[in-house]
Formats: C-alpha cells, structure tokens, sequence
C-alpha cells in the first residue's frame, strides 16, 4: 500500500513539474523559483578555536565548500529550519557534523531548498589534517588546497569537484548519480575512485596506483602519473593519457564491443609488453579505448 501512495506522490509530483516547465514556457530560472523554498531558514554561524585534526561531515542536502580561514578559529556559515538541521561539535580530536532532517510527508508539498539555503560554507583554520570523511546524500562538494593523512569522500547525487591535494596515504572517492572531478593532485599510496552513473575527469595525478571504475559513464585520465593503472567500465568510454613510455608498462587492453587505440594505432584485445611490472590494465564492455603515453 506504501510503495503504491508513493508511486502515486512522485507521479503527481513529475505531472506538476511539467505543468509548471509549460507554464513557464521553459523558463528554468522561473521554475526554480517555484519549485523552491528558503521560508522559515535562518542564518547560523558556528566558531570555534578548538584544536582538531581530524573530521567526519555527514549532510543530506547541501553544497560544501571548503575554505582558508583567516584566523586560528573554525568558522561555518550554514542556514537552517526547524526540520532541517546541522548539528556540529568538536569532540576526541574531531570536527562533527551532522545533519538532523524531519521528513515532511505532507501531500503536495515538493518544494526543495534554494541554492542559497544549501550552501554551507567550512573556514578550516589549517591546512593539514588526518583523517577526513566526509559523506552526502545530495548536493555538491568544493575541497581545494589542503593535505591530508587519507581523505575519503562520497556522494548519492551530485557532484565531487577536489583539486590541488597532498593525501599522504590513500584516497577514496564514491559517487552513485554524479560527475567527479579530481585535478593536481598528490597521493602517495593508493587512489580509488568509482562511478554509478556519471562522468569521471582526473587530470595531473601522481599516485602509486590508481583504480577507476565506472558502471555508465565516460573515463578520462589526463596525465597520470603511476606505476599501477587499472580502469574498468561497463557502458562508456575510457581515454588515458599516461606520463611515461608505453616500453616500460605492461599494458592490457580488453573491449567486449568497440574500438581500441594503442598509442594511435588501432588495435585488439591483447597484452602488449607482458615482461614489464608497471601496469596498465583497462577494460570495457561496451565503449570505446584510447591509451596514450607522454614522454
């Protein structure tokens, strides 16, 4: 009975949002402002000049930014309502926060927060940290310019943009509906990286190894840096560019259905340079792959 009012909520739902794109005669600006709400969310700040070296963020619907604070004291700059809360503490070395959401199951009620609501702004007062975790369940996450001992970042829906990092040992990123992109960026272990349904960008990587998979969606890895390459996708395209010489890798290529490059030569699904331990190791069902080496 439950998954049939559901059912029934989400069409009626996907109906008035049509209404509405018509209505606005495809006005998008003019249909968010409709189908979205800031009333009854006030501004907060959180301050704090307490030590920590470590964080676990755990939200549901917001954007994230990381920033450099200009003092010794964390700052966040957050909204919230009744039903939509963000709770934050520092405790045992590490900065909490979580996100605290009363359902509201009224009929016809589909509005979602604005832009402006889910934003949440971190000012970290250093730059480098241990430990990091950080999870979402929709929105965007922002992180530029900071050094971790691992960093381990995962989004439901959405997207993960990082750039300019120095993890010292591994780095993990997840999303299930949502594109990553990972740019400049050290890890001096192992760097792991999956895709759902999304589009995969890493450019200017330097890591011991690297795993990407992805289940739909494109693979592209611009100017990687690593003894250990291994991608793997179900429905897309994969294009590497790797720096170094293609003598010294042992690279295996296999594709179930499409085309693959070698270094610019069209080629089949085989081992080239079986006797060499570096590795490249990519593999497509349905797609498309291109490897290429920069001296």
């Amino acid at each position: 009975m439950f998954k049939k009012v559901l059912g029934f909520i989400l069409i009626v739902g996907f109906i008035l949002i049509v209404i509405g794109i018509v209505m606005t005669k495809g006005d998008f600006m003019a249909l968010e402002k409709v189908v979205t709400t800031d009333v009854n969310y006030e501004y907060k700040e959180f301050v704090d000049d307490s030590e920590f070296s470590n964080m676990d963020i755990n939200l549901i619907s917001h954007n994230i930014y990381f920033e450099k604070s200009e003092d010794e004291n964390l700052k966040i700059e957050y909204y919230e309502s009744e039903r939509d809360k963000v709770e934050i503490k520092i405790e045992n070395d590490t900065l909490k926060m979580k996100a605290k959401v009363i359902q509201d199951w009224r009929f016809f009620n589909f509005k979602f927060k604005t832009r402006k609501v889910s934003n949440i702004k971190i000012y970290l007062p250093k730059e480098n940290f241990n430990d990091v975790f950080i999870t979402l369940t929709s929105g965007n996450i922002y992180l530029d310019e900071f050094e971790f001992e691992k960093l381990s970042v995962n989004a439901t829906s959405g997207n993960i943009n990082l750039a300019n990092l120095e993890v010292k040992t591994d780095l993990n990123i997840g999303i299930t509906s949502g594109n990553i992109k990972l740019k400049s960026t050290n890890v001096s272990n192992e760097t792991f990286i999956k895709a759902v349904s999304g589009r995969i960008n890493v450019d200017n990587i330097k890591t011991e190894k690297i795993r990407v998979t992805a289940t739909s969606g494109n693979i592209i890895l611009n100017n990687i840096n690593s003894s250990n390459i291994y991608t793997r996708a179900t429905s897309g395209n994969i294009d590497i560019l790797v720096n170094g010489v293609k003598e010294d890798y042992r690279t295996e290529l296999n594709v179930t259905s499409g085309t693959i490059y070698y270094d610019g030569m069209k080629v089949k699904s085989q081992t080239f340079n079986s006797n060499k331990e570096n590795l490249i190791d990519v593999s497509a069902t349905s797609g498309n792959i291109k490897v290429k080496f920069k001296d």
